[in-house]
């Protein structure tokens, strides 16, 4: 059934309705907020660093100076990173993101102090009062600076404006409960509006009642003084939100579409403009620009470190596994890597070759005949994935991402996964969001490989380098995992 007309209705359709423009679709609205926030973050951190510094040395040298450089743009990248001045949050989120995002920069600090082997050049006690005096001072001023602008807010708030969803998805219920749930915002959901009598009767938003059909929605708006309205319809419905706008347009309220696209599988989304055009990016590499630079920074430099210390331990395995059985020390197996193209990936050759590291379905099991002795430690241990490490110097593998799978495997699973070839949207990497969350080694079900397929698709919605780090730090906790075999 379609829907019905609105009265007064003109005749533009989809395409004219989504004309470019010359100004930005996408402005936001940036808040004096969070600069001065950050502003007052900032100085704390570094007036009491120098303070410290006068009071016990009588100076402030280099190294304090350099120091108070790099805190200040560590606390720019991970405040904001960890979402320190989103003030829609209450007190105690905002705390505890205020307490990771410190302790981020203070380990950081450490971390390079240790690398440059400077520690020891700088006064313990200084650091030690600087870094718990500045968590504490800045917690209190977020404190009292939160308690000022809410007083603000609420004498703002007293009068909201009105507001109708138009329409009753499962979109149109999050939204409604998210707007009446914010009390930073001005905006109130008073009632909500669809010709889809099943989809209304379904709804259960408390507060908010079902107030009628879109024929109504002019009427609506002159009897309750609405000022905005959210349209929360599906794609498929792009004419009738046309309409929709040509009818309100005359009405002088602000009118929001927010596209229901949450039954798709999204990759990365995003919204961008192009040319005066508003896109909404449905799938799209995390790799782009600026971020591709840095992840292969990131996979280069730690490879190349990674293989100085462990050159050692892979000239050992190499002679084990000439001495334990004939055959090549690297197997090389085909896979699918950044965007589906065929890779090379190497590893310590683990079975016997003419028993079958070869091509194909059949993943190695538990007590896996086909498994030499030695192959049995490297597996265990992860080992045989090291010279994967040249992989990623070449550039065709990333030290974090989803596991590469063999050639054959993504045929098969392709057709009984959605979104399973997604997952190439990234780098493969050594190890992955799915390895150190539990689905590490043999995938004996569909339901695991789900499950992994689950995890790398987050982790390309979540790529940073910070996540990278963190995925590698939690890899030495799983080496030793009983799924590896």
């Amino acid at each position: 059934m379609g829907r019905r007309r609105l009265n007064g209705e003109s005749q533009m359709d989809a395409a004219s309705f989504l004309q470019p423009r010359k100004t930005s679709l996408l402005q936001r609205q940036k808040s004096v907020l969070r600069p001065v926030q950050a502003t007052i973050d900032v100085l704390i951190a570094t007036v009491l660093l120098f303070a410290l510094a006068l009071l016990r040395l009588d100076t402030v040298d280099f190294l304090y100076r350099l120091q108070a450089v790099i805190v200040v743009l560590l606390m720019l990248g991970f405040y904001s990173y960890f979402g320190v001045y989103r003030f829609q949050t209450d007190a105690l989120r905002m705390a505890i993101r205020l307490t990771k995002a410190w302790a981020t920069v203070v380990f950081c600090l450490f971390l390079i102090g240790f690398i440059t082997q400077t520690s020891s050049l700088v006064s313990r006690q200084v650091i030690l009062l600087w870094m718990v005096g500045s968590y504490v001072l800045q917690l209190i001023v977020h404190l009292i600076f939160r308690l000022l602008v809410e007083k603000f807010h609420h004498h703002q708030q007293r009068g909201r404006q009105n507001a109708l969803i138009i329409g009753s998805s499962v979109l149109g219920h999050y939204l409604a409960r998210r707007i009446n749930d914010n009390p930073w915002l001005y905006t109130k959901i008073i009632g909500v509006v669809d010709d889809d009598s099943a989809a209304l009767s379904r709804w259960t938003v408390a507060g908010i009642p079902v107030l009628g059909t879109l024929a109504e929605l002019e009427r609506l708006i002159d009897s309750l003084r609405v000022v905005s309205v959210y349209i929360t319809l599906p794609l498929d419905q792009s004419k009738v939100i046309a309409r929709i706008y040509t009818a309100l347009e005359r009405k002088n309220v602000n009118i929001y579409w927010a596209p229901d696209i949450h039954g798709f599988k999204l990759i990365n989304p995003s919204v961008k403009e192009l040319g005066g055009v508003p896109l909404l990016t449905l799938s799209e590499t995390p790799l782009l620009g600026t971020h591709k630079w840095l992840k292969s920074l990131e996979d280069h430099v730690v490879a190349t470190l990674a293989l100085l210390v462990l050159s050692p331990l892979m000239a050992l395995v190499a002679l084990l596994i000439t001495l334990d059985s004939s055959g090549p020390i690297i197997f090389k197996q085909r896979r699918h890597g950044w965007d589906g193209r065929i890779i090379e990936v190497w590893k310590f050759r683990t079975m016997y070759v003419d028993q079958g590291q070869a091509p194909g379905l059949e993943q190695a099991i538990r007590n896996d005949r086909r498994v030499t002795r030695v192959g049995r430690i490297l597996r265990r241990t992860s080992i045989d994935e090291l010279p994967q490490l040249f992989n990623v110097l070449q550039g065709t593998m990333s030290l974090v991402g989803p596991r590469p799978h063999a050639v054959e495997h993504n045929d098969y699973y392709s057709k009984k996964i959605d979104a399973y070839l997604s997952r190439h949207r990234i780098k493969p990497g050594m190890t992955g969001l799915a390895q150190v969350e539990g689905f590490r080694g043999e995938t004996a079900t569909l339901e695991k490989m789900e499950g992994r397929v689950a995890h790398d698709l987050k982790y390309i919605n979540e790529w940073s380098v910070w996540l990278d780090f963190w995925i590698l730090f939690k890899t030495i906790f799983t080496i030793f995992s009983k799924n590896a075999y």
